[in-house]
């Protein structure tokens, strides 16, 4: 099975590299930092199954 990278994918590692770097930078703080992540992983792995099961 052939797996591309597609828009969804590469856009959730655009926004953890994001957030990684303006956690890193002192710009988050953790208490934001967590959250935020969970969010776009959290959205990312739920439509991404959803989208399998059809």
């Amino acid at each position: 099975m052939k797996k591309e990278l597609d828009f969804k994918a590469i856009l959730a590692m655009v926004l953890v590299a994001a957030l990684i770097v303006g956690f890193f930078t002192n710009h988050i703080s953790s208490q934001e930092f967590i959250p935020l992540v969970s969010i776009v992983l959290t959205f990312y792995y739920t439509t991404k199954k959803k989208v399998e099961e059809k």
